[in-house]
């Protein structure tokens, strides 16, 4: 498709997502961007123009020119909603694809009347305020700390006794009590759920942490139950 519609043309939205690991499926028809000159009507493709792409807005995933993590914020801004932004966004950061520092500077070269740009910028406050690793980690977090709670910041990195450092979703180190935080994304495929499961049990065998685990359907669905169940491991260790 980028072939036939030219070297400038680059997968963006939901495609450049689901290239990035960012949502688990891709669109029905590529999702395409060409800056604004460019006049093209490929079949079986949606194709967006920008008047703020460049050169450097521009990068490869596997042979496919595709928009930086740093200009799909920006390019999906105006089509999607806020928190859906903002999930990509705590998505990208902790896959390691999207720094706080690179997005302000994509900021201040886009300009001011760029569409969404506004949404953008709410995003990177929010990233430089809060640590999460996910949005469901976040409203999680903002949640105890409606309720009175006082969790950590961020996820909390815990030496285990082999000398592998793991990074609990959300801590309370006095107690040593921590809440995982599953979300569908992290654990679709059975791979995922397999290092997962490794994973707790290392926390499990080699420190004294206690780990809750705390699923969506739980959060939305169960949440005073679970702060029952997180107030009596808090107590046990207190």
């Amino acid at each position: 498709m980028q072939l036939y519609v030219g070297s400038s043309a680059a997968a963006s939205d939901l495609s450049a997502a689901w290239l990035y690991g960012l949502v688990p499926q891709p669109p029905s028809r590529p999702q395409l961007l060409v800056p604004h000159g460019q006049r093209v009507a490929p079949p079986h493709a949606t194709v967006r123009r920008s008047r703020c792409v460049d050169d450097a807005d521009l990068t490869t995933v596997d042979r496919l020119r595709v928009v930086t993590p740093e200009f799909l914020l920006v390019a999906i801004s105006p089509c999607v909603s806020f928190d859906t932004l903002l999930g990509f966004a705590f998505d990208a950061r902790q896959r390691g694809l999207l720094a706080e520092d690179a997005l302000a500077a994509r900021l201040d070269s886009v300009g001011r009347r760029a569409p969404g740009r506004s949404a953008v910028v709410r995003v990177h406050a929010a990233l430089l305020r809060d640590g999460s690793d996910s949005m469901f980690e976040s409203r999680v977090r903002a949640r105890l700390r409606d309720a009175g709670y006082t969790p950590s910041s961020a996820p909390h990195p815990v030496t285990l006794a082999d000398g592998r450092t793991v990074h609990l979703d959300i801590a309370f180190p006095a107690e040593q009590v921590a809440i995982e935080c599953q979300g569908f994304i992290a654990h679709h495929s059975q791979q995922q759920l397999d290092r997962d499961a490794r994973r707790d049990n290392r926390i499990a065998l080699a420190s004294r942490w206690r780990v809750l685990k705390l699923t969506r359907h739980r959060f939305r669905h169960d949440w005073p139950s679970f702060l029952t169940e997180l107030d009596t491991a808090l107590e046990a260790r207190r």
